[in-house]
C-alpha cells in the first residue's frame, strides 16, 4: 500500500509517486481491478471522485512509469491514499471550473479529501481570468491604433474634368477634383484649347519645332516627404491625338513630365513663353524635377531649378531645360545622378492610342530621392510597359522633398505638322508613413507588459 506521506501536500500541485509496477492503460474514471494475480496494481491518486460542473481540470499530465503524475491546479488540495486510477491520455487543457465533493464514495475516517474554502478557489480563478481578459483588450487596442498608422495612402488629387476645372482661365486654388489648368504653349500663342468631361484637349502649332506644356497647383498643402518610404505619385492617362513622338520624329522629340514644389504660388495664365514680360512671380521660383522620354534618344531625368535671369515669360517654362527659345535656362538643370540617360522610346506611339504615364518620386533614404518615370500602353499601368528610368536625387540635386504642382507636355521636331494630345484623367496620390503618438507607444508597451505579467502569473498560480 502507498502510505500518506508518498502524496504531500503542496500549493498548486498534488503529486503521488507511482508504484513501481504501475498499469498505465486504464482510463480517467475506471475502477481498478484488485486481488488479481498477475496484475500490477494501481497507485492511489484521489480519495474521493472529483466531479467538474462546468467544465474539466485544467491540465493532467500523465507521466511514465516510475514517475508521478502531476496535477496542476491554482488551490490547494490536501488528500490521503486512496484506490483509483491513472490514465495515459493527453492533457485537458480547460481553464475554468469548480469543484463538488461527492459523499456517495467512500467515507471512512482518514480517507477523505478536504478543500479548504472552494469559493475562494472560484474567486482566484474568476480574478484572474478577468485580468487576463483586461489585458489582452489593452493589448489589442494598442495594435489597433499602431497598425493603422504604419502607412497611409490617399488620392490626394484626382480630376477628369467635369467638376469645373478650367484651361487659360483665372488663377485659382485647387480643390481634390478640380485645378486651374494653364497652357503654355513656344512661338505662338496657345489656341485651339478646349475642356469637357473626360477630356481636357491641347494642341502645339503646326510647325517643324515646337514645344507645348501643361501646368497646374494640383494641391493648397504640399505632400511632405518626411520619413523614408513616403511617396508622391503622378498618374496621366492620355490619348495621343497627333503625332506625339512618332517615327517620323528625330531624336530631339521628347514627351515630359514634371512635379514641383510651387511654394504656394499658382502658375500665371497661359500665354506665349518665348515672348511677353511674364518674367517673375507664378512658376518661376517653382523646385522640383523632371522626366523627359525622346524618340530614340537619351532620357533623363532632370532637376528644375528657381528661375531668376530672363527677361521675358521664360522663366515660366517648367519642362524643356534648354531646348530652344522659350525653354528656362536661368540656371539650367543639372541631370539627376544613377540611370540618368537611358535609352529612349524605341517604339513610336500611334495616333490614336491611349497610353499611361506614371511618375513617381520616393525618399528612399535619409535626403535622398528615388525618381521613376514610366510609360505604359493602355488606359492603366496595367498596359504594355514601353518605358522606365529611374535615378537618384541627394546631394546638390536634392532641391525640395515637398510637392503641390505639376506640369505635362511635348516636343516636337520633325516634318512641319501639327501636334496634340487629350488626357482623360489626372490622378496624384501620396504614400505616407504615419508616425503614432507617444501615447499610442506608451499604449501598446503597457498591454504587452501586461500580458507578459499575466503569463508569469498563471505559472506561478
Amino acid at each position: 500500500m502507498i502510505g500518506r506521506d508518498d502524496l504531500p501536500v503542496v500549493r498548486g500541485r498534488a503529486a503521488a509517486r507511482s508504484h513501481p509496477h504501475a498499469d498505465h492503460s486504464q482510463k480517467l474514471g475506471s475502477t481498478p481491478a484488485s486481488g488479481v494475480a498477475g496484475r500490477a496494481s494501481r497507485p492511489a491518486v484521489l480519495a474521493h471522485r472529483l466531479a467538474v460542473t462546468r467544465r474539466t481540470f485544467p491540465r493532467v499530465q500523465c507521466f511514465p512509469r516510475g514517475r508521478a503524475p502531476h496535477f496542476n491546479f491554482g488551490f490547494q488540495v490536501k488528500t490521503s491514499p486512496q484506490p483509483s486510477t491513472i490514465c495515459n491520455s493527453q492533457p485537458l487543457p480547460v481553464p475554468k471550473f469548480q469543484i463538488r465533493l461527492h459523499k456517495n464514495d467512500d467515507d471512512k475516517s482518514g480517507k477523505q479529501v478536504r478543500i479548504g474554502s472552494t469559493s475562494k478557489v472560484t474567486v482566484q480563478r474568476t480574478l484572474i481570468e478577468n485580468s487576463n481578459n483586461i489585458m489582452k483588450r489593452l493589448f489589442l487596442v494598442a495594435l489597433s491604433l499602431v497598425a493603422p498608422l504604419t502607412v497611409m495612402g490617399d488620392t490626394v488629387f484626382s480630376d477628369t474634368f467635369g467638376s469645373g476645372s478650367t484651361i487659360n482661365g483665372t488663377p485659382t486654388a485647387p480643390t481634390a477634383s478640380t485645378a486651374a489648368y494653364q497652357n503654355w504653349s513656344q512661338g505662338a500663342v496657345p489656341a485651339g484649347y478646349t475642356i469637357a468631361s473626360g477630356d481636357l484637349h491641347f494642341a502645339a502649332r503646326n510647325t517643324a519645332s515646337v514645344f507645348a506644356e501643361l501646368q497646374a497647383q494640383f494641391t493648397s498643402t504640399p505632400i511632405t516627404l518626411a520619413t523614408i518610404g513616403d511617396s508622391v505619385d503622378l498618374t496621366i492617362v492620355f490619348t495621343d491625338t497627333a503625332n506625339i513622338l512618332n517615327s517620323a520624329d528625330n531624336t530631339s522629340a521628347q514627351l515630359t513630365v514634371g512635379l514641383y514644389n510651387s511654394g504656394g504660388v499658382l502658375p500665371l495664365t497661359g500665354s506665349r513663353l518665348d515672348s511677353g514680360s511674364a518674367a517673375t512671380g507664378g512658376a518661376a521660383g517653382y523646385l522640383g524635377y523632371i522626366g523627359r522620354m525622346y524618340m530614340n534618344g537619351n532620357s533623363s531625368i532632370l532637376t528644375r531649378p528657381a528661375q531668376s535671369g530672363g527677361a521675358t515669360s521664360t522663366d515660366q517654362e517648367l519642362l524643356f531645360n534648354n531646348a530652344g527659345t522659350g525653354a528656362f535656362n536661368s540656371p539650367t538643370a543639372t541631370a539627376v545622378p544613377g540611370n540618368a540617360f537611358t535609352p529612349g522610346v524605341t517604339t513610336s506611339l500611334a495616333n490614336g492610342s491611349t497610353y499611361t504615364l506614371n511618375y513617381q518620386i520616393t525618399l528612399s533614404a535619409a535626403s535622398t530621392l528615388t525618381i521613376s518615370n514610366a510609360l505604359y500602353s493602355g488606359s492603366s499601368v496595367a498596359g504594355t510597359p514601353l518605358f522606365t528610368d529611374i535615378a537618384t536625387a541627394s546631394g546638390a540635386t536634392l532641391l525640395t522633398t515637398n510637392f503641390d504642382a505639376l506640369a505635362f507636355g511635348w516636343r516636337h521636331t520633325g516634318p512641319g505638322e501639327a501636334s496634340s494630345v487629350d488626357i482623360s484623367s489626372i490622378t496624384v496620390n501620396d504614400l505616407i508613413q504615419a508616425v503614432p503618438e507617444p501615447t499610442v507607444f506608451a499604449l501598446s508597451a503597457f498591454g504587452g507588459l501586461g500580458l507578459l505579467v499575466m503569463r508569469r502569473w498563471q505559472r506561478r498560480t
